[in-house]
């Protein structure tokens, strides 16, 4: 894909939208991430994707200590293996809170998909009686530099027209 003007995002474009994530979501004591990876990268997903990774990415942004040792402890990653078919990991990413998007139609639809106003979290109160309520909208986070300036797929692509509004952009930093 690359021949004809696509780009890749890197790991610091996922780790950029993941920290952009936890920030807004916030770092709460009994809460944390859990990032549901669906890729046919498996190597680089397993060897990029990973806490101790992300803490050091934050640390070079200026992230305050505990909220380092907070991502260490709280923050994880899960390379989702043995899904063959697509509509299975599909499935799967419309059913995360958020989500973190490459290249291409199939993490656009994920996305799209993925703004469903079904979702619910559900907690256990003092009382031990489950408690659900509606989530707000899922983040949710695209790469906003797909081409390659002046290659022949950059000259039929418009990012503000591909993506809707609501959702980030974030390039490789």
């Amino acid at each position: 894909m690359n021949d004809v003007g696509y780009r890749t995002p890197n790991e610091n474009y996922f780790y950029m939208a993941g920290l952009h994530i936890i920030k807004e979501k916030g770092m709460q004591a009994n809460r944390g991430f859990v990032f549901v990876v669906c890729t046919d990268e498996i190597p680089w997903a397993e060897d990029f994707l990973n806490p101790r990774k992300l803490v050091a990415f934050a640390k070079s942004r200026n992230w305050v200590e505990k909220d380092l040792q907070w991502i260490g402890a709280n923050v994880h990653f899960h390379v989702v293996h043995n899904v063959t078919a697509r509509d299975k990991a599909l499935c799967i990413l419309t059913l995360m809170d958020h989500m973190i998007m490459s290249v291409g139609t199939f993490g656009w639809w994920a996305a799209f998909l993925n703004e469903n106003t079904y979702k619910y979290s559900c907690s256990i109160n003092g009382n031990n009686t489950e408690i659900c309520v509606p989530t707000r909208k899922p983040i949710l986070v695209y790469f906003n530099d797909p081409f390659r300036p002046g290659s022949a797929v950059a000259g039929y692509f418009s990012v503000p027209d591909h993506y809707p509004p609501h959702w980030i952009g974030f390039g490789n930093t």
